[in-house]
């Protein structure tokens, strides 16, 4: 699986469809034949955007030169990137580019032009895993979803969890034996895995094979680094195909605090 393609598919897919109001990752990923949840955070990974914020920004850029370069309203434009309702464009548009779209004509506007992605060889740790199978996953524990492709929505849901006091209670549950972020296409929760099933138990996960991969060093930063690399080194290389389930991040405690290891289904 090349990612640098399939990213680069993914652009020129979202430059034709800028004035598609139903524009979203799941019609992107269905585009480049890649499940959402995986599509989303290789985006990020490989660009340092979000998907949504990458389409947002090119369709606020694109106003732009559009009210600057044509005689044009400004309902006008906003349909054409994608804005059914003219109020919500204003307001895009005024934090994007600091002025509203009244105003914007003469002024110096922010440019935001599409990405292109390529291939940079660099010097890096080399990936250490393992290939394990495991039988059913229990998962208790209920929180908001965030993005899985946005790293500071995730940070947040942690500390969150651990101040509202939700991280106790995860370890509370029957069988408890470690907290997990588990990343699916609607999004990234924090719940806590366990041995046995119960009342409490909100996913199975049926038995898989999975690729394990260790987090060595500062957290969260090892973690974003080996999620960058799985995707960059590890996937296209990989004799393994990965299974549309729920990725892992399962969190166990050592001496120095926490560690985290990365479990992606793989068939």
């Amino acid at each position: 699986m090349n990612w640098i393609e399939i990213i680069q598919k993914a652009m020129s897919f979202i430059e034709m469809e800028l004035a598609n109001s139903e524009l979203s990752s799941q019609l992107v990923a269905k585009h480049v034949h890649v499940s959402e949840s995986h599509f989303t955070r290789a985006f990020q990974i490989l660009t340092g955007f979000t998907l949504s914020e990458y389409i947002r920004n090119r369709r606020l850029c694109v106003a732009g030169e559009q009210l600057q370069g044509l005689e044009i309203s400004v309902s006008e434009v906003a349909l054409n990137v994608g804005y059914e309702s003219a109020e919500a464009f204003s307001k895009a548009f005024k934090r994007f580019h600091g002025v509203t779209p009244s105003e914007s004509r003469g002024e110096k506007l922010k440019v935001f032009y599409p990405l292109q992605v390529k291939l940079i060889l660099t010097q890096e740790r080399p990936l250490t895993y393992t290939i394990q199978e495991k039988t059913h996953i229990f998962l208790n524990g209920i929180t908001n979803s965030v993005p899985s492709d946005d790293p500071n929505a995730t940070g947040y849901l942690w500390a969150k969890s651990e101040t509202d006091g939700y991280l106790d209670r995860c370890c509370g549950f029957s069988q408890f034996e470690t907290l997990v972020g588990v990343s699916t296409g609607e999004g990234y929760t924090i719940k806590a895995k366990c041995t046995q099933p119960s009342k409490d138990t909100v996913v199975t996960i049926p038995p898989h094979k999975w690729a394990i991969f260790p987090c060595p060093g500062e957290m969260p930063q090892s973690i974003l680094q080996i999620w960058k690399q799985i995707y960059t080194s590890w996937i296209p290389r990989a004799e393994y195909e990965i299974v549309d389930q729920p990725q892992l991040e399962v969190y166990f405690e050592v001496d120095e605090g926490y560690a985290c290891e990365i479990w992606i289904p793989v068939k």
